[in-house]
């Protein structure tokens, strides 16, 4: 939660700034002819890339209201802004959960892969409907420092209400027995107790999950396991998502997808990177 109040905050108020906004222009304009969304996808895609959960499905859902991206677009713009932080992968699972801030920058190389491969896959989501062309932020060209307090913290607050529902419902589970069961399941796959507890914990909340996954050390299979939980997200994170997309009319069954294929692509290009760097 510290972590992300000041990353909401800061991209309420990164459209004031007028380089940013060129900057969000030309990403647009590369990833129509890669991902065949125009509009204002660029200014979605910088602020996802920034703040990560939910702040790219914020942001995509915005730009829907406002008509800067088509129905279709905003599809396609959902499946791709919707990662893990930089600093998230990089700062805290590496640096602080796991000690290693090597082990951090290849799960954020694990997720910058995912997004880029599930954005290709997507660009053939209704073909046909070529996206618009690349367009200007047309939010207002000022928000003040109030405002964009105020807007940070109604956004923590609904999101915070979602991560305490889920961490209680985790530990529901738990006490039933339930996660203890799901994570034999993952047991017989993965010969390591203490991922297989958090893969189980990762598909409530992926921070649960990599706190878990953790207190075995870095192990084989621990990079494509984490960055699987990064990309998948957890019903938390996805729920958190959802409810911003669901607002703006966007359908979710695709969003539902493109998390499955993002934590099954995190997963295999984690096996990949763990073996040529031997991590």
């Amino acid at each position: 939660m510290p972590c992300l109040f000041p990353y909401i905050f800061i991209t309420a108020i990164l459209y004031s700034v007028k380089t940013f906004r060129k900057i969000a222009g030309k990403i647009s304009h590369i990833s129509l002819k890669i991902f065949n969304i125009g509009g204002q996808f660029g200014y979605a895609f910088l602020v996802s890339a920034l703040s990560g959960y939910p702040a790219g499905a914020k942001t995509v859902a915005e730009l829907k209201n406002v008509n800067a991206l088509s129905e279709t677009e905003s599809v396609r713009a959902a499946a791709i802004c919707s990662s893990a932080s930089p600093y998230f992968t990089i700062s805290v699972v590496g640096g602080i959960t796991f000690s290693s801030f090597k082990f951090g920058t290849m799960v954020f190389v694990c997720n910058f892969l995912s997004v880029i491969a599930v954005g290709l896959i997507f660009s053939f989501y209704k073909r046909k409907d070529k996206g618009g062309k690349p367009q200007e932020v047309v939010f207002k060209s000022y928000v003040t420092l109030n405002e964009g307090a105020n807007s940070a913290v109604i956004n923590i607050l609904t999101v915070g209400g979602i991560i305490t529902l889920f961490f209680v419902l985790a530990e529901m589970l738990k006490d039933l027995g339930i996660m203890g069961w799901s994570a034999g399941i993952f047991g017989f796959f993965i010969n390591d107790k203490n991922l297989a507890e958090g893969l189980s914990y990762g598909l409530i909340d992926y921070t649960l999950g990599i706190k878990a996954a953790a207190n075995g050390g870095i192990a084989h299979l621990s990079l494509p396991c984490v960055a699987a939980m990064c990309g998948f997200g957890g019903l938390s994170s996805i729920t958190q998502s959802l409810g911003f997309l669901k607002k703006s009319k966007i359908k979710t069954a695709p969003f539902w997808a493109a998390k499955i294929l993002s934590g099954l692509l995190n997963f295999t290009f984690g096996s990949i990177l763990s073996a040529a760097f031997l991590i």
